[in-house]
């Protein structure tokens, strides 16, 4: 494990779990439940992904006209539906916690899921285990890739930010990490490219989750 790091703070979805395919289907749900024509593309979905859902949802309730509250609730009543049959966690993450809680390091959860969202994920797959503390949406005024949540982990593990990392596959996560002054560390198997992520300066790039356990001082 880098010298002198004794934190580690994951994101939740599309680095511990491959939840990106229902992530994106539930927008579509959305955007179609109140006539939207033509659909959003994908990639506005994917730009945003991490942030918090009322952010991302916010310009569409006013360009249709209803509240916040109802657009939210189609979208996680489609997402709560699906949830179980489209949410896993990828090949070996279960290693690398395991050799991490082993070890003695404090780890943490920092999503821009809420915590309901982030509460049903880790108990379905099994995670829960992992992480004492874990930081949604509604936790912290501000989402990634504010460095509010991150912070706000940190302390919540009496962890120093400089002596934590955070590993995350999105830009808003590498943003978050490193307005935080945390080693910021993206991963490969989340939906997004290399062109879309190295412009934006992570400390290092893990092209696979054994890599992330070789990185982290965990055997494969």
């Amino acid at each position: 494990m880098r010298p002198g790091l004794d934190a580690i703070l994951f994101d939740l979805d599309g680095t511990l779990v491959d939840s990106v395919g229902l992530i994106l289907d539930t927008y579509r749900h959305t955007m179609r439940a109140y006539a939207a024509d033509p659909l959003p593309g994908d990639d506005v979905w994917l730009a945003r992904i991490g942030e918090p859902l009322v952010d991302v949802l916010a310009p569409y309730a006013a360009q249709f006209g209803v509240p916040i509250d109802t657009i939210v609730a189609t979208y996680r009543e489609h997402y709560v539906l699906h949830h179980d049959d489209r949410t896993r966690v990828f090949d070996g993450v279960f290693d690398v916690l395991e050799g991490l809680a082993a070890r003695g390091v404090r780890l943490g959860l920092v999503s821009g899921k809420s915590r309901v969202g982030i509460e049903r994920t880790v108990s379905f797959t099994g995670l829960d285990r992992f992480f004492r503390v874990r930081i949604g949406a509604d936790d912290c005024p501000t989402g990634k890739p504010d460095p509010g949540p991150l912070h706000l982990a940190a302390a919540r593990l009496g962890a120093d930010p400089a002596r934590t990392a955070y590993v995350g596959d999105a830009p808003v996560d590498v943003r978050a990490a490193k307005a935080a002054g945390m080693w910021a560390v993206a991963v490969r198997w989340g939906p997004f490219p290399p062109e879309v992520i190295d412009p934006l300066g992570p400390d290092e790039v893990v092209e696979a989750v054994a890599d992330l356990a070789r990185l982290v001082g965990v055997d494969p």
